[in-house]
């Protein structure tokens, strides 16, 4: 009898506990959509703004909470300004914001980058108050798209912002693609590895 009903229970229990789910690969938002997704250990605190909105002080009170393993999308728009999607660990000092960027143009295309300028110390290259650095970043904007990878930690210049308008040298770190092919940002990218 116990055998019996031990086996009956077996399927149940395979049903009852659900298996993980895989992160989406980078590069999986639909089109023209961002995303953000966190592989961080640790939950990190939104704001989506347009460019000409004031920036973020206690993130906490207007902010929605992203928990590890959790993603947040929305469909790309044109305010007149560019959209900051400001990552921050909650605390209410102006210098802990990673900021993922986009502008949709008119022309249907979206221009793209990753900025450390709001959360650098003291205008140095310690982006130890980055959220999503301590394990990387990426930005990617679907097949034939250029990617922007800051690995774990790593003074990714070229890759990211780490000073205003790019210290005003060329090469600044953004691209451009198509909006229908979406874009995605990745906190943590090796983390989820």
């Amino acid at each position: 009898m116990h055998a019996q009903l031990a086996l009956l229970s077996l399927p149940l229990l395979a049903f009852s506990v659900p298996a993980p789910l895989p992160f989406p690969a980078t590069g999986s938002a639909s089109a023209n959509h961002a995303m953000v997704i966190n592989s961080c250990p640790y939950s990190v605190y939104l704001q989506s703004i347009s460019g000409g909105a004031s920036s973020v002080n206690n993130a906490t009170d207007r902010s929605q909470v992203l928990a590890p393993g959790a993603t947040y999308t929305e469909a790309m728009r044109n305010p007149g300004f560019g959209i900051a999607l400001k990552i921050s660990n909650g605390t209410a000092a102006t210098n802990t914001v990673t900021q993922l960027e986009y502008a949709l143009d008119p022309s249907g295309d979206v221009w793209y980058d990753l900025s450390f300028i709001n959360c650098i110390v003291d205008g140095s290259y310690d982006a130890a108050k980055c959220p999503g650095h301590d394990y990387g970043l990426k930005a990617k904007a679907g097949q034939g798209c250029k990617d922007f990878t800051c690995g774990p930690n790593e003074v990714c210049i070229g890759q990211a912002y780490w000073l205003k308008e790019n210290g005003y040298q060329g090469g600044a770190p953004v691209s451009q693609c198509a909006a229908s092919k979406g874009l995605t940002f990745e906190l943590c990218y090796a983390h989820s590895a």
